[in-house]
């Protein structure tokens, strides 16, 4: 099962002052904030932690009945930058199983969250193990114009090939579309872009005909050229001015 949120900083007023709202952030937390100086880096960070925590927080009312307070949630991150959740219901605090992802742009966050003991494509003795090794990869990104360096160093000669046959007035929001599949790949992948994003194609077919744009949540394919990257699941949606893309790796479900 998949839940999403999107949150902006003007969701809560200290989120725009670059302050934690009360109750928000565990002492750990607190203390990270404290290290960040510039206040834009404080506003993405908080906001991230707001849109997640409040994304977990309705997952555990949903599926438990016994919603935590956001500050007894924490997020941390691995040493490759994943972040995952821990809980300080019970001494030792736990880690909670499931798959967390987190976007920002333009004072908007991102964040999504994969429960393998949920997923109803996934036989029951196969869900313990899912849940360790399955990873979901969210992104937003602003629609708006590229150069066409960005385009020809980061696309695959099938995507340019897209874009071309689009209308100029759809192009941004194509390119913007392919873009983020990409980093909601590379995000799945956990391995940031130190993979050439050329190994990664994504197609955005068929389209809506008056524009590049969908309200619904519509999958889109993704055609790795390492074998070793695996097989993946995408969906993507709009949102305002954003594009929103989502990635799972299928070939571990």
């Amino acid at each position: 099962m998949i839940r999403w949120l999107v949150e902006s900083l003007d969701v809560h007023p200290a989120l725009v002052r670059g302050e934690a709202p009360v109750g928000l952030l565990a002492a750990a937390e607190l203390a990270e904030l404290d290290t960040f100086k510039v206040r834009k880096r404080r506003q993405d960070w908080l906001l991230g932690r707001w849109t997640a925590k409040h994304l977990v927080q309705a997952h555990l009312t949903e599926t438990t009945g016994h919603p935590l307070p956001l500050d007894q949630l924490t997020i941390k991150h691995e040493a490759d930058g994943a972040p995952y959740v821990t809980l300080h219901d019970v001494t030792p605090e736990r880690t909670l199983p499931v798959s967390l992802s987190i976007s920002h742009s333009h004072g908007y966050a991102f964040c999504a969250l994969y429960d393998a003991q949920l997923d109803e494509n996934l036989e029951p003795n196969a869900r313990a193990a899912a849940s360790k090794s399955i990873n979901i990869g969210a992104d937003i990104e602003h629609i708006e114009p590229r150069e066409r360096s960005f385009i020809t160093d980061f696309f695959t000669s099938s995507e340019i090939a897209a874009i071309e046959q689009m209308p100029a007035s759809q192009q941004a929001a194509l390119v913007t579309a392919i873009w983020s599949a990409k980093e909601a790949v590379v995000k799945a992948l956990r391995i940031g872009l130190r993979v050439d994003t050329r190994a990664i194609a994504c197609q955005f077919t068929p389209l809506p005909n008056e524009a590049v744009r969908s309200n619904d949540w519509t999958p889109f394919g993704i055609e790795t050229k390492q074998t070793t990257l695996g097989q993946f699941t995408g969906w993507w949606r709009t949102l305002d001015n954003f594009v929103l893309t989502l990635a799972v790796r299928s070939d571990q479900a």
